[in-house]
């Protein structure tokens, strides 16, 4: 089987190894410049992957930034781990997930989010507690800091203010006392497969839990098949997950006490903006699930109706970004996928990235239909007696045919009145247009009239009433089935019976709020930016502009500004992008990764082949994970500069050494490590500017023998001058057995 593994970092080295040794063709892209020489010499490293990944039976998404990526692939029929830019916001917008957490019952501390340390201070000054700061996004975790008390916490709040790297993005949450522990699980698209495993991390990297945060120092896990943490934490967030079509291995932190389980960690527009749906524009307040959705296929550019899934509506006080020129104006939350064009590509973009720039955004698109040449019309019968049998005429001349009717026309008993223009080159147009249709035409004062009886009856069949009544007349709904090509007539028919058409556009009046919302439908439909304008109220004229895009979007800037109220967001997949509107103008917008080191310490208890179980899970089969079910102590030997981030090449290439049978016996995982070949010896050496070396790992019935065999068995054989660990990984879990079972966690 060909796999190939597509990341930012070189987190997955390990897992690639034991997929190359079980027979795989193996390819790793890493995007990450620093970290492009972490497994040279060990596995096939690539310098590009998109090619491979059109020829790989298994595609494997480690990290949160590859959005929307795994779906298209799935889409494509691949079988693929992975997430979606839904699922990945879990991961990268705290905010956003403590509201999910909210929506599906789990519990969390209370939070608060900031962009400004100052509001910061003040609200901590105004409600002293104990908080913990947890930074935004992907910030390295140790700007996460744990105050001992409020004013701890203002010292530190003034402190980051001057340090802090970029923008300022962080929450605040109340501290929870109690025991943090981690519940993991892998997920098929539709449900957790068991076994779960319940992990107990250790973040800092000294001795009894002392020192900077690292990502992880180590970690004690056991498997449970039946796990009630799993129970109260992940299983609730199936529902979510699987709207995601999230794919792989998932996790929370928690904290447990006597109250209970708590979860720690794991893009909106304002509630003024709407999105198209098959029954016209809905906001927040009346869109339904199960409502379709206009969305726009980004692969042929060609719009489609999908179900809304579930529909997010949250409080929100913050900054909002601002997209605006003298044509459009939207905004959306920073953290939301902006859609744009870039070089003639659909790109995706963060809003908040997009800042003081000028974009091009996307605000029309086609739609694939019908395209039948000849329509029939129904015969006129009398009881039994068919009187005119069916006429077949050209799908475009009857389409046409209909917009001159829908803008200023009329019928009676048999006749048909269309108006004639004040432009006689107008009206010179239209009869040239009807010159095809098999009925008598006349030019009556100030009308064109056509004599027809099953002309008039189809009009009655199209629900059309007779007599001359020109207000509440809509287009059908079945006429939107066409395709793109035959609605341009439908839209020529419109504009040449009341509007106007010139190079720049088109422009329509009507006096019906409801077809001035159609003919938008249509405008955009042809690749023009549809706006409605009220041009007088008693009685009312509304005006349909349908201008280029490239107009509208011309010098359309972006800027932020505070915004306070609710946000809400639409999650219709598979292509999670929908059309929507903050006024009149619309534009087409979008609506986790696997826990390191814990990863490799699940490998530790591994009993089957890692190839099979990932195709099991990437196709959706109701399999067992299979783990042993014993207690795993991971050990992580570092080595500078972890577990900061130092742009150097200092401890680059020092050697280490251990037995490689410890590699295949599942004892030592390799992290930012290489290989290289002298004197036909295999020397390894460090790698990357991390410094995040390998993970050792013991197994046992108990906490203590797991300890015993990778203290006193695998680190000992590992020879790293520069290397350190910690050795009493296990040591906090033991302490608090007693207490975690009787809370029935183990």
């Amino acid at each position: 089987m060909k796999i190939l593994i597509v990341g930012i970092f070189a987190e997955l080295i390990d897992l690639a190894i034991h997929l190359q040794d079980e027979g795989h063709d193996v390819y790793y892209y890493i995007d990450r410049k620093d970290d492009k020489g972490i497994g040279k010499g060990l596995i096939k490293l690539v310098k590009g992957w998109k090619q491979l990944a059109e020829e790989a039976d298994l595609i494997i998404f480690p990290d949160v930034y590859f959005g929307d990526l795994p779906l298209k692939y799935r889409e494509k029929g691949k079988l693929v781990i992975g997430g979606s830019a839904l699922s990945d916001r879990l991961e990268n917008d705290r905010e956003f997930a403590t509201k999910i957490y909210d929506r599906f019952g789990l519990k969390y501390p209370k939070t608060w989010r900031f962009t400004s340390f100052n509001e910061a201070i003040e609200f901590v000054k105004k409600n002293p507690n104990r908080y913990v700061l947890k930074p935004m996004g992907q910030k390295p975790r140790f700007y996460t800091y744990i105050a001992e008390d409020d004013e701890d916490m203002i010292v530190a709040l003034k402190h980051f203010k001057d340090v802090w790297p970029g923008k300022s993005d962080f929450i605040l949450q109340e501290y929870v006392e109690g025991v943090e522990i981690a519940c993991t699980g892998f997920f098929n698209g539709e449900k957790f497969l068991k076994p779960f495993i319940v992990n107990f991390e250790e973040k800092r990297i000294g001795e009894g839990n002392r020192g900077p945060s690292s990502g992880e120092a180590g970690t004690t896990v056991i498997p449970q098949m039946k796990c009630k943490l799993a129970q109260q934490t992940i299983q609730k967030l199936s529902p979510f997950l699987k709207l995601a079509d999230f794919r792989g291995e998932f996790d929370l932190n928690t904290i447990v006490n006597d109250d209970g389980v708590w979860i720690l960690e794991a893009t909106c527009f304002p509630e003024n903006t709407q999105i198209q749906t098959l029954d016209g524009w809905k906001g927040p307040n009346d869109l339904q699930i199960g409502d379709l959705a206009l969305t726009l296929n980004l692969k042929t550019n060609k719009i489609e109706y999908h179900p809304v899934e579930d529909i997010l509506v949250f409080k929100y006080d913050g900054p909002m970004c601002i997209f605006e020129n003298n044509y459009l104006e939207f905004a959306t939350t920073p953290d939301h996928d902006i859609l744009h064009i870039t070089d003639d590509h659909y790109t995706k973009t963060k809003a908040q990235d997009l800042l003081g720039k000028k974009i091009k955004p996307v605000l029309s698109a086609e739609k694939d239909g019908l395209n039948k040449d000849v329509f029939e019309l129904p015969p006129v019968t009398d009881g039994n007696e068919t009187l005119t049998p069916p006429l077949s005429l050209k799908t475009k001349d009857l389409l046409y045919f209909l917009g001159l009717y829908i803008a200023d026309g009329w019928h009676d008993a048999g006749r048909v009145y269309l108006r004639r223009q004040y432009r006689p080159e107008i009206t010179a147009k239209i009869l040239k247009r009807l010159e095809n249709f098999p009925f008598p035409i006349d030019k009556i004062e100030n009308w064109i009239v056509i004599r027809s009886i099953q002309l008039v009856n189809f009009l009655d069949q199209l629900g059309f009433e007779r007599g001359k009544i020109l207000t509440g007349r809509l287009i059908p709904p079945f006429l939107f089935q066409f395709s793109s090509e035959l609605l341009y007539n439908l839209v020529e028919g419109l504009s040449d019976g009341d509007g106007s058409s010139h190079c720049e556009g088109r422009r329509f009046y009507t006096a019906s709020r409801e077809l001035a919302e159609q003919v938008a439908m249509l405008y955009l439909y042809l690749g023009l930016s549809p706006l409605i304008s009220i041009k007088r109220h008693k009685p009312p004229l509304y005006t349909v502009y349908g201008a280029s895009p490239e107009a509208i979007s011309h010098n359309l800037k972006v800027k932020e500004d505070h915004y306070k109220g609710y946000v809400w967001c639409p999650v219709v997949p598979p292509h999670h992008t929908v059309l929507a509107r903050e006024g009149n103008r619309p534009f087409f917008n979008f609506q986790c990764r696997p826990g390191i080191p814990t990863i490799h310490i699940i490998d530790g208890l591994m009993q089957g082949e890692w190839g099979e179980t990932l195709v099991d899970i990437a196709s959706g089969r109701n399999t067992v994970i299979p783990l042993r079910e014993e207690w795993c102590v991971g050990v992580v030997m570092m080595s500078p500069p972890w577990p900061y981030e130092i742009k150097t090449d200092k401890y680059a290439d020092f050697p280490l050494s251990f037995p490689w049978e410890l590699v295949e016996k599942r004892l030592i995982h390799p992290g930012d490590i290489k290989a290289k070949v002298i004197d036909k010896r295999v020397l390894l050496t460090t790698a990357g500017s991390v410094g995040f070396t390998l993970v050792a790992t013991g197994r046992g019935r108990t906490i203590d023998d797991a300890q015993r065999m990778v203290y006193n068995r695998v680190l000992p054989k590992v020879k790293f001058s520069l290397g350190w660990y910690r050795t009493d990984i296990g040591d906090r879990v033991k302490k608090r057995l007693g207490y975690l079972k009787k809370l029935e966690i183990l």
